[in-house]
């Protein structure tokens, strides 16, 4: 759940409860409620901060938790709002993934979609 902070042909910004998110447009209006939804497998992971891509989305964080889902991790990151990300179990181990590490975010704008 988050606040429009502005909306227009380049997308919108939406503050998320401490986190900024920049999504598709939305059209709608500057203070509106909005509910987002972000699937887990379209969040990227990284371990140092990233410069120079395509995604409108880079959040800092720290893991909170790593709990199983079906065939992959499912990796809790406060950014300061928890996000979840769902990897594969080698990038768990190649990124040396644990509770208290850093780590970035990486979503595409158009990755986000409004509920109801």
């Amino acid at each position: 759940r988050g606040t429009v902070l502005d909306d227009g042909p380049d997308g919108s910004r939406v503050d998320c409860g401490g986190t900024v998110a920049v999504t598709g447009r939305l059209h709608r209006s500057t203070g509106d409620t909005v509910v987002l939804m972000l699937p887990a497998e379209d969040i990227l992971l990284a371990r140092g901060e990233i410069h120079g891509t395509s995604a409108r989305n880079i959040l800092a964080g720290r893991v909170v938790s790593l709990d199983e889902a079906d065939d992959a991790i499912d990796v809790i990151v406060a950014t300061p709002v928890e996000l979840r990300a769902r990897v594969t179990r080698a990038a768990v181990s190649e990124l040396a993934l644990a509770p208290g590490s850093r780590v970035w975010l990486l979503v595409k704008a158009n990755a986000f979609r409004v509920a109801g």
